[in-house]
């Protein structure tokens, strides 16, 4: 098969010619006819678009929902530049470890924001909020515009994980002018933290409160102030422990009991990993399997070392690290490597528990 010598120089440098591209899009703040639209039918865009949705949705190729997924990138791909700038709003390259660095940041002795709440927004079809969105980040490119309003007519409601994909695109547009004081946006939720009281707040001096996987609490230290306490929720907790006796339930093999909650353990262990004062619920979690793997040990000895598991692998993975506000990587094509570029891309990165 004869192959197009520019359809393979394209195929191998569309995420430069991309990054490029994007680092463009973030030196502007406004969008006329044909800034934006004209991304739509560059072979690098539709390149990048459709490796995303190839690794991401690989068991959908062939089908509709492959394509509609690539159209989702294209526009994520255009857009993300244009998002990422937003303020007080979740960010392409943020996980778990930035939002809890934002509470750590703000709910401490020098900034003294203790009072919080939570918003969860319900995902309404708004065509008008997202036109009007669309302007108030400076995109007044017709045709690009009435991309956007054809895959949000096409993805708004749903629940499908292409929808969550949608989300992540439409989320921070139709949520930028409904905050209401110091709100952070993360998916269809805002955090809100102030330095008073307000109604429906609670101080986090005085209680724990909720936040995705964790509870948080402000924790007084005899001459060192104030820190905040991370630990795992109750809910996350009991469902890993529900999970667990799910696989030991099940009517298989004790070979793939052992692989199934290995990798329930490391799935667990990702999520817990952010909670940096979660040592004593790790341990109570390892003298928890170790009774119950107790019956499967006897079977295949390859199931005993499973309860360590959780314990050692929360240490080894632990990430006390505070993640700072930093400059749009956006603006510095050589920035991101592309494996971690395309991590970003992720649809799972902001759905919540």
């Amino acid at each position: 098969m004869l192959k197009s010598k520019n359809d393979t120089f394209v195929k191998k440098a569309a995420y430069h010619l991309v990054r490029r591209a994007q680092a463009s899009i973030a030196a502007y703040q406004n969008f006329g006819n044909g800034d934006l639209s004209k991304f739509l039918e560059r072979d690098s865009f539709l390149y990048m678009a459709e490796r995303l949705a190839d690794h991401y949705f690989y068991r959908s190729k062939g089908l509709v929902i492959h394509g509609q997924v690539k159209e989702l990138y294209l526009a994520h791909l255009i857009m993300a530049a244009i998002i990422q700038r937003l303020p007080l709003s979740a960010k392409y390259d943020w996980h778990r470890g930035h939002l809890l660095s934002w509470f750590r940041c703000h709910a401490n002795e020098r900034r003294k924001h203790y009072h919080f709440s939570v918003r969860t927004i319900t995902r309404n079809y708004q065509p008008d909020e997202l036109r009007d969105g669309l302007v108030r980040l400076g995109i007044h490119d017709a045709a690009f515009v009435a991309f956007m309003m054809d895959i949000y007519r096409r993805h708004a409601g749903g629940t499908a994980l292409k929808d969550k994909l949608a989300h992540q695109l439409f989320d921070p547009i139709l949520l930028h002018g409904n905050k209401m004081g110091h709100e952070l946006r993360f998916g269809n939720c805002l955090f809100k933290l102030e330095k008073r009281p307000f109604d429906g707040s609670s101080d986090l001096r005085s209680c724990w409160v909720s936040l995705l996987n964790y509870s948080v609490h402000s924790e007084e230290h005899q001459g060192s102030g104030r820190h905040l306490e991370i630990v795992l929720s109750d809910g996350t907790i009991n469902n890993f422990r529900e999970r667990v006796k799910q696989a030991l339930e099940l009517s298989a093999s004790t070979e793939y009991k052992v692989q199934l909650l290995e990798h329930r353990i490391r799935d667990f262990v990702e999520h817990a990993r952010w909670a940096r004062s979660a040592e004593p619920q790790a341990e109570e979690l390892r003298r928890w399997l170790n009774d119950k793997l107790r019956p499967l040990a006897g079977t295949l000895p390859a199931a005993k070392p499973l309860a360590s598991l959780v314990l050692n692998l929360w240490y080894q993975r632990a990430d006390h690290q505070l993640y700072l506000k930093a400059p749009s990587f956006f603006f510095d094509p050589k920035q991101i490597d592309e494996k971690t570029y395309t991590s970003f891309f992720s649809p799972y990165r902001e759905v919540l528990p």
